[in-house]
């Protein structure tokens, strides 16, 4: 499978490569795919345009409230594939009985994610498979940590989902490097760890929600995050502002 993987990425570099030499301008989402553009395509008008969220999801997010259940909790929402390696968050769930979790959505990896979890036989994390947007408010409030991973082969990637997580100022706990650390480190309730990394990942939730006291702080609603998304990264005003540089 991975030799197979690495001819498909080679076959689309070289067609992407070649198209892109026909455009005048080429849109990027983020500092990496600029300095890769900007590299082999030097001669090119490029234009960074972030990814973000909807206005009409901003909005339904804006409704996410602190966790008010007595169940401390951990999710995970989004894609489920190889990127993510969502099995080290079904690992660190056995070492955390105490604690309940959720995965949220679906994926080409989601087959082996149920049946580990059923190997482990357990009982402290839900796996609710692909919800609709508005059936995720409820789970967005009853949630003390928002938890996302990217594997060390997507560095270069920003997820838009960490939009939508810092849209709901709730705190994000990441697994990874590259682009999406480093955005996540411009924001304030935000805490980057190494990916796959199973026991730091276990100490990181211990530690956080180990006291009421620090649980009351990860908990609250930053405001800053919320406001600084609607400012910036309202995917309709991104659209905008391009239009117009155009």
């Amino acid at each position: 499978r991975t030799g197979g993987r690495f001819f498909c990425d080679l076959i689309f570099r070289i067609i992407a490569k070649f198209n892109l030499y026909k455009f005048k301008i080429i849109s990027v989402t983020n500092p990496h795919e600029y300095d890769y553009i900007n590299s082999n395509f030097n001669n090119k008008c490029i234009v960074k345009i972030p990814n973000g969220v909807t206005e009409n999801a901003f909005k339904l997010l804006a409704h996410v409230t602190p966790n008010n259940t007595n169940k401390k909790t951990i999710t995970y929402i989004g894609n489920i594939g190889l990127a993510q390696d969502l099995t080290t968050l079904l690992y660190a769930a056995q070492k955390l009985p105490q604690y309940y979790f959720n995965i949220v959505g679906d994926g080409t990896d989601m087959p082996r994610i149920r049946e580990l979890s059923s190997q482990l036989n357990l009982t402290n994390i839900k796996l609710w498979g692909r919800q609709n947007f508005d059936q995720l408010i409820p789970i967005y409030s009853n949630s003390d940590i928002l938890y996302a991973q990217l594997t060390s082969a997507y560095d270069g990637a920003m997820p838009s989902k960490l939009y939508e997580y810092l849209a709901t100022g709730k705190f994000i706990l990441f697994g990874g490097k590259g682009v999406a650390a480093s955005t996540l480190a411009k924001f304030k309730h935000t805490k980057t760890i190494d990916s796959q990394n199973i026991e730091m990942l276990v100490t990181t939730i211990f530690n956080l929600l180990s006291d009421s006291q620090s649980t009351y702080l990860i908990n609250r609603i930053n405001h800053e995050n919320r406001n600084f998304i609607e400012n910036n990264f309202i995917r309709e005003k991104t659209v905008k502002d391009l239009f117009k540089f155009l």
